[in-house]
């Protein structure tokens, strides 16, 4: 219930200290909204609430550190018979990461498993994948990284993913009403790094992918060859990147150009590309990130538009998002914050999309450094080339309590 993202119930650093850090935290709170499964010809009204319990364990020495997160929530629902929203236990998750630091390498293995529900997903967050409909999504990851001669002219690394996300009691929709099916995804990549002075690098990456999907025949493959130069500039840092990827479909070629400033308030990222697509089509790419502070007000400013392949079914896409987080903090302890948040997607090869907006307003009050309580409301909307629009509405109230301690 935490505002307009993903709730994460907990995240705990570990300090230079070493040691053991174990963390509770408690997140509690009622919330009501209309169609939540955002369905064109509307939906159920759901009343529900909520208790997230999340539990955390970090320990760390001179060179490992190892991180465990584990949490699940106790949900009472009312309505949304539609949406299939049961209550009882319900998003569990568990996370591990290991990390290893040797004289000029470095090891890093991480691993989730994570299960929600669609119509309770906080989506609008800039990239998040547009899904409705009803039902859990289930998503397992997995990861390794190795990275050698660190502190060397030349360095070198290895990487080594794979993704399984599943489809649970219900029916998920894409991008042009495309049902979902379970997908299983795997990257391999070699990394080469090249100092060529004190403040240029050239920075080379090759990537094998391969894309499985439930009922469909073989394994989609490709291949990305990718090359940055990287340019330290008093200001900021400048890029100038090239990339091929080798599709079934045909290959997609790519170039951009990024530059970071550090203003005297603030900072301003820009940067602009064209890319060809695997269909011999081109588009405009570009970025731009600005992010100020001043006295007690907050403002960052996300506009982003690219070309890749979606992690949902592979297909080709034009995404564009906007991104808009606006913060007062009206005392010590209070604080007000506007989110916009909006994403238009479309699929290249059909022309056919979905956008998503979400806009919300949320109060937050501190009631101790440990405890917090947050209200607000927020308005989900969704607009599909093939299945229509749809509207949603939530009004939330929550409470937020962490323990720590260090032994």
């Amino acid at each position: 219930m935490a505002a307009f993202s993903t709730f994460i119930p907990f995240s705990v650093k570990a300090q230079n200290d070493g040691g053991i850090k174990l963390g509770f935290t408690v997140e509690t709170g009622v919330e009501a909204q209309t169609n939540p499964s955002l369905r064109p010809t509307g939906g159920d009204a759901l009343q529900q609430a909520k208790t997230a319990l999340g539990f955390s364990f970090s320990t760390q020495t001179r060179s490992q550190t190892l991180t465990a997160e584990t949490g699940v929530s106790l949900r009472k629902s009312q309505g949304g018979a539609r949406t299939r929203v049961k209550g009882g236990l319900a998003d569990p998750f568990l996370a591990l990461k290991y990390s290893r630091i040797a004289r000029n390498a470095a090891l890093t293995f991480a691993a989730t498993v994570r299960e929600t529900d669609y119509s309770q997903e906080r989506q609008g967050a800039l990239g998040a994948p547009l899904i409705s409909g009803t039902g859990k999504l289930r998503n397992t990851g997995a990861e390794i990284v190795i990275k050698l001669r660190e502190d060397a002219p030349f360095g070198f690394g290895f990487l080594a993913a794979w993704n399984d996300v599943s489809y649970q009691d219900g029916i998920a929709l894409g991008v042009g009403g495309r049902r979902l099916n379970d997908t299983g995804r795997g990257r391999a990549q070699i990394n080469l790094r090249f100092n060529l002075d004190a403040v240029t690098r050239l920075i080379t990456d090759l990537e094998y992918r391969t894309f499985r999907e439930a009922g469909v025949t073989g394994a989609k493959d490709s291949f990305d060859i990718a090359t940055t130069l990287e340019i330290e500039r008093p200001l900021g840092q400048m890029e100038i990147r090239a990339g091929y990827v080798k599709t079934q479909d045909g290959y997609r070629l790519s170039g951009f150009v990024q530059g970071d400033y550090a203003l005297p308030k603030g900072k301003l990222i820009t940067g602009l590309g064209l890319t060809r697509t695997a269909l011999g089509r081109r588009y405009l790419t570009g970025g731009l990130r600005f992010q100020t502070g001043l006295n007690n007000r907050a403002f960052d400013l996300t506009l982003r538009r690219d070309v890749a392949s979606s992690d949902l079914d592979d297909a080709e896409q034009i995404t564009t998002n906007l991104g808009i987080l606006y913060q007062i903090d009206l005392t010590p302890m209070d604080d007000v914050q506007l989110v916009i948040d909006w994403s238009d997607v479309k699929d290249t090869r059909t022309r056919q999309g979905s956008s998503y907006r979400v806009i919300g307003v949320a109060y937050g009050r501190a009631l101790t450094p440990e405890a917090k309580v947050n209200l607000g409301i927020r308005q989900r909307h969704i607009r599909d080339d093939i299945t229509g629009t749809a509207r949603s509405n939530e009004l939330y109230l929550s409470v937020t309590r962490q323990f720590k301690s260090r032994h």
